[in-house]
Parts: C-alpha cells; sequence; structure tokens
C-alpha cells in the first residue's frame, strides 16, 4: 500500500504525485466538513397519493480528483466558498485571474522603481566620486577651528588664538599626509591606479585643496605663448622647496617628525647629505665630530719671482687679439676650408 498522506507544519497534505487517485471511503467521509463532496441523507417523510412510482434522481458526487497540485491558497479561497470556486473548472480560471492580475501588478511596482530610481541618478556618472569626509577638507579644518574661537566661553589670550591656528595647520598637514599615503601607485593594469577611478581623482582634487591651501603651491612655468625668460639661476631659487617649508614649522609635532628624518638621514648616508641648519636637530650621541683643522703659514713669495712688463697695455691687448685671430682663422679653415662661400664668414 502506498502512502498517500503526509505531514507539512502541522497540516495533513497529500503526496505529491497521487493527487489523481480516487480517495476511499473513509477519506471522503472526513474530508466531508472541507468539501462537501456527500450530500446530507434527506428525512423520510410520507409519499403522496399518485406518487408512488415516480423515479428518484440522486445528486451525483463531485469529482474530488483536481487533477494535479493545489496552491494553499487556491484551497483556502475554496474552502471560504469565496465568489468563483464553486467548482474546480471555476477555482482554477479565478485563481489563474488572480495570479496574473498579481504579476501585473508587480511588473508596474518594478518598472515604477525603476523609473524612479533613474529619475534620482539622472545626471549622475556611473563611476561619480564619493565626497570627501568634511574635516578632512581646507575648508571644514577651518569651520572647526573658527567654531572653536567665536563659541568659546572665555575670551581667548593671543597665546590660545595663536595654539588653535597651529593646530588648524597640524590638522591640513595630517590630513594631507594621509591622503598622500592612500595613493595607489599607478599601474597599467590595475584600472583602480588611474587618476580616472573615483577614488583616486577624490584623493588627487583633495592633496590639490591642502597643498593650496597651505601655501605649497608652485608657480605656473608653462604660460601658454609666452616664453620663460628667467636665468637656470633665478629658476632654481624659484623652485619650491616642500622640505624648507615643512622645518620652518616650530610646532612640536612637526619638529618631532624633522628630528626623526634627520637622524635617519644621518644614520644611512652621514652628514654627505646634511645641510649645515640641519646638524641642530640631530641627537647627542649622533652628532658628528670633526677633525681639528690646523691653518699652514702661508709661503712667502720673494719680489724677484715676477717680471716687470715694460710694453704699454695697448700694445699687450693688441698682440693677445692679434694671436686670437689667427688661432680662430686657423680653426676655421681647418673645419670649413679655405676657399668657396666659407670665407664670407672667416673670422676677419
Amino acid at each position: 500500500m502506498t502512502r498517500k498522506w503526509q505531514t507539512v507544519n502541522g497540516e495533513i497534505q497529500r503526496v505529491p504525485g497521487t493527487e489523481n487517485e480516487k480517495l476511499t471511503l473513509g477519506e471522503q467521509i472526513i474530508l466531508q466538513p472541507e468539501l462537501n463532496l456527500i450530500t446530507k441523507a434527506e428525512p423520510t417523510q410520507p409519499t403522496l397519493p399518485g406518487f408512488e412510482n415516480l423515479p428518484t434522481t440522486k445528486p451525483k458526487p463531485k469529482d474530488l480528483s483536481y487533477g494535479g497540485y493545489i496552491d494553499r491558497e487556491q484551497r483556502l479561497y475554496e474552502n471560504l466558498n469565496m465568489p468563483g470556486y464553486g467548482t474546480p473548472e471555476k477555482s482554477n480560471v479565478s485563481y489563474k485571474k488572480l495570479k496574473d492580475a498579481e504579476l501585473l501588478v508587480d511588473k508596474a511596482n518594478k518598472k515604477s522603481v525603476k523609473q524612479l530610481t533613474d529619475l534620482k541618478n539622472f545626471g549622475k556618472s556611473k563611476y561619480q566620486e564619493k565626497a570627501t569626509y568634511p574635516y578632512d577638507t581646507p575648508k571644514g579644518i577651518n569651520w572647526a577651528t573658527k567654531i572653536m574661537k567665536e563659541e568659546s566661553a572665555h575670551t581667548l589670550s593671543p597665546k590660545e588664538n595663536k595654539d588653535i591656528d597651529i593646530l588648524n595647520k597640524e590638522m591640513k598637514l595630517s590630513s594631507l599626509k594621509g591622503e598622500i599615503k592612500g595613493i595607489k601607485k599607478y599601474d597599467n593594469l590595475d584600472p583602480t591606479t588611474y587618476p580616472s577611478d573615483p577614488e583616486q581623482r577624490r584623493r588627487l582634487k583633495n592633496i590639490a585643496d591642502l597643498e593650496k591651501d597651505l601655501g605649497y603651491v608652485q608657480k605656473e612655468n608653462n604660460v601658454p605663448y609666452q616664453n620663460d625668460t628667467r636665468s637656470p639661476v633665478q629658476k632654481k631659487r624659484d623652485k619650491f622647496n616642500l622640505w624648507s617649508e615643512i622645518k620652518k614649522d616650530k610646532s612640536y609635532g612637526n619638529l618631532k617628525d624633522v628630528r626623526k628624518i634627520v637622524n635617519d638621514e644621518y644614520k644611512k648616508h652621514g652628514t654627505k647629505n646634511l645641510t649645515p641648519d640641519e646638524h641642530k636637530y640631530l641627537d647627542k650621541k649622533s652628532k658628528p665630530v670633526y677633525p681639528e683643522v690646523i691653518f699652514r703659514p702661508e709661503p712667502e713669495i720673494s719680489s724677484s719671482t715676477f717680471k716687470k712688463e715694460d710694453r704699454p697695455v695697448e700694445q699687450i691687448v693688441r698682440e693677445l687679439a692679434d694671436a686670437r685671430l689667427v688661432r680662430e682663422q686657423k680653426e676655421w679653415d681647418r673645419r670649413y676650408g679655405k676657399f668657396g662661400i666659407t670665407q664670407l664668414k672667416r673670422p676677419e
């Protein structure tokens, strides 16, 4: 005997695959209150005269087979005698219409959500960069220190105002170091290292803003349609030196970092790369000991070493100029020859 029923979450259900099998008499009696498959017995009454031999008709019981799996929701509608669920055929048609309507509503909702999302993201790039944390930007740091001054419970002294200004610069330097540290090294095979990457672009923009606010901006040299007429010495003098600017900051945290950098450089290469003003940052144990310099007396030069020239200065200059002209003519003849058009520019 095959098993036709199973218990699922405390409810008795048909085993899948046995829905089309006929129910036994016991199963019909058990399911009578739910499906109304067995008609109630009619009460006996006396037959009227003349109606003794009339044919009697009995209602046929409903087919208990639904021809497939029935959803629990459809079975619930049938038990509640909902309109349109009187017979299996009507029940199937009504339930299918209900599901089709729900599907249309779901599609309309999804379409509306997609339209609202597209409208919300209208004009935004797929690779839009995220915003920088406000207190990592120059504007946010300036606002924070400004509030510290304006909302103070007492009148700030000049020293306290100066301390807040130092805090402002230290916060910007700390943010600048963090952004520089977060920049990824360029790799042709890694798109996240490209300047077009949202995170890389955000960091580069914030670094530019911080450097501009701190004054670490190099002067523009490549101006279109304008030649740079500065001398090499002037260019070198105008070149921005970040290390020199960092050494000018006399705050405790900055001096500590400068001292550490100078001592590390001294341990690696000695005093070869250190400037004279950087020796004061060396630790006492690391300070170099210079050898004692002994100055020797200058040798005496006798007056008989030099020969006095009796010729006038004009004659000496003329003779030197003539000798130089002869050397230039020989060099010209050696390089370009003595004849032809080259004689037009021969030194005379």
